[in-house]
Order: C-alpha cells, then sequence, then structure tokens
C-alpha cells in the first residue's frame, strides 16, 4: 500500500502473513491474503530483515523517472497488469502498469487514469455491467 505523503515523498506499508491460515483472518482479507507458511519454520527476523533490505534499496533509487529497465522489471513482476481492478472502491478498469513516474495506469470508460495513491484491489466484472 502506498499514499501520497507530499511533494517529493510517497508512505509505503506492506504486510507479511507468515504464519497462520486464513480460517482466523477477518472476511475482507480471506479471499486475497496469503501466508508464506510452509512446511519448514519460518524465522519472523530473517523475513524482516530480507524486506527491509530491499525496501531500502528501492528507498535509496533516485529522483526521477524509472528507466526502462525499472519499468520492464516492475511490468515482469506485476501481477495486476491486464486485470481488472477497483481503486478505493470508485475508480475502475484494467491496469496496464506504471508509468515512468511511478504512477499506475488504469484504463477505465474515461481514459488512462493515472493513480498514485489507494487501495487498489482485483475484481471480476459482472456480465450485466455491475460490480
Amino acid at each position: 500500500m502506498t499514499e501520497r505523503g507530499g511533494p517529493g515523498f510517497v508512505v509505503g506499508g506492506i504486510g507479511v502473513n507468515i504464519a497462520g491460515g486464513g480460517e482466523e483472518w477477518p472476511p475482507e482479507l480471506a479471499s486475497t491474503a496469503i501466508t508464506l507458511e510452509t512446511a519448514a519454520a519460518v524465522d519472523p527476523a530473517r523475513v524482516a530483515g530480507a524486506v527491509v533490505r530491499e525496501w531500502l534499496g528501492v528507498a535509496r533509487r533516485p529522483d526521477g523517472p524509472l528507466s526502462v529497465a525499472e519499468l520492464e522489471e516492475y511490468r515482469r513482476r506485476d501481477v495486476l497488469r491486464g486485470r481488472a481492478v477497483t481503486v478505493d472502491g470508485r475508480l475502475a478498469g484494467v491496469a496496464e502498469g506504471p508509468d515512468p513516474a511511478g504512477a499506475l495506469r488504469i484504463h477505465g470508460g474515461e481514459g488512462v487514469h493515472h493513480v498514485v495513491g489507494g487501495t487498489v484491489r482485483p475484481f471480476h466484472p459482472d456480465p450485466g455491467g455491475e460490480r
């Protein structure tokens, strides 16, 4: 999750489920959340260290537009690209990946929107036109 924190700043948040299953999760998470739990024990400190190392690598990136290589890396890993999504339950369309400024491009009924903050969720459009 990211939110705009002012000019030149982004406030980012991430949740990593390392144990447990969906049975104890609230209904709004049960259909979309996953866990890292495996047959082997997962050390929370090691997971946290790995997440922080990766996050710091991104945070130290110079200001400015994303390079062609960075955009390709995002596209390679982008699980929402080409999927129907909704943003904050208001804007709906097909995710097209980030633009060079890092905004998520969403192609909706009124054209392409560049989203810089909010909650993006996949959805399955109703064939009758209702969401």
